[in-house]
């Protein structure tokens, strides 16, 4: 009877360890997963900075500008602007679009700095238990 406890013991003992290699290593590779995507994202946004390009414009009117089309009267009829109220609605156009380009560029850094801030101690962390679970398991 103490010999099959002491077995019992000894599978659960096996068990747990398994699951807790598991554990580590899903928690490790999480972490690098988020690493490389806040990496691969910073890079992306510095890349963007030195070298822009149409293809990395954040804001882009949709075909014609409103401004072009006019704006509906009350009876939603659309009347033509006159040429100084489309000068000051293209302006504000322009102004409208810097705006929402540095709004896109700041949220995308926030995201790519925390995902690098949250990602490389949660993977360093795993993945340095995981190196001390196998050095126990090669000493015993």
């Amino acid at each position: 009877m103490a010999v099959e406890n002491q077995n019992s013991g000894v599978l659960k003992s096996n068990a747990l360890q398994y699951i807790r290699t598991i554990y580590l290593s899903l928690a490790a590779v999480i972490g690098l997963v988020c690493f490389i995507m806040g990496a691969s994202g910073s890079i992306k946004l510095v890349l963007n900075i030195w070298l822009p390009t149409d293809e990395f414009t954040y804001y882009a009117p949709y075909g014609q500008s409103s401004c072009d089309i006019g704006t509906p009267d009350s009876k939603g009829v659309m009347v033509k602007l006159s040429a100084e109220d489309t000068v000051k609605c293209k302006a504000q156009e322009e102004e409208n679009q810097k705006r929402q380009n540095q709004s896109n560029f700041n949220r995308q850094i926030t995201e790519s700095i925390a995902l690098l801030t949250v990602g490389f101690p949660v993977w360093l962390l795993h993945f340095w238990l995981i190196q001390l679970d196998w050095k126990k398991r090669k000493e015993v």
